[in-house]
This record gives C-alpha cells, structure tokens and sequence, in this order.
C-alpha cells in the first residue's frame, strides 16, 4: 500500500473519530485534544509496522546474502580443484 494512500486513510479516520467524539462528548476541546492523541497513535503504529516491514526484508536479504556468500564459496573452492598445482610464477607445460 503507498503512503499516500495510507496517509489519506489516516486522515478520514481521524475525521470520523472527531465527528464521533464530538456527538458523544459535546466538547470541542475534548474532541481536539482526543483527535490529536488518535492521530499520534495512528502515525506510532504506522511508524512500527514499516520499521517491522523493513526489519523483516534487511533479514531476508541477509540470509539470502549468506547463502549466496556460502554458494559462491563453493564455487571458488570447486573452481581452485580444478587448477594446476604448479604456482603461476613458474614455467608450465609449454616451456614459458
């Protein structure tokens, strides 16, 4: 879901809130003041579920980047099995 979206969802919550306050207190100032604790609530939980979100994919991508590290490991380990014993320095078979 974008932010926007989010953001708008947010704000006709806070709308309705206030319009429910309102018809049940009768206080304006109550009505601001429970408004703005709302809307703080909501921007907390909002704030908590994208840092859980972004938690969650750094450690998936960890992993991912662990067993990737550990797979390309291999490979270098294969490809090194594969190699001549003579070191680069030294002559090879064709005399050099």
């Amino acid at each position: 879901m974008s932010a926007p979206r989010v953001f708008a969802g947010m704000f006709v919550t806070i709308i309705v809130f206030a319009i429910v306050t309102y018809s049940m207190s009768g206080s304006l100032v109550m009505t601001v003041l429970e408004s703005i604790a709302a809307a703080i609530l909501l921007q907390l939980g909002y704030f908590i579920c994208v840092g859980f979100m972004v938690w969650k994919q750094a450690k998936r991508a960890a992993k991912r980047g662990e067993s990737e590290a550990i797979s390309a490991e291999g490979a270098r380990d294969e490809k090194r099995a594969h190699l001549p014993g003579a070191p680069f320095n030294q002559s090879g078979p064709l005399g050099h």
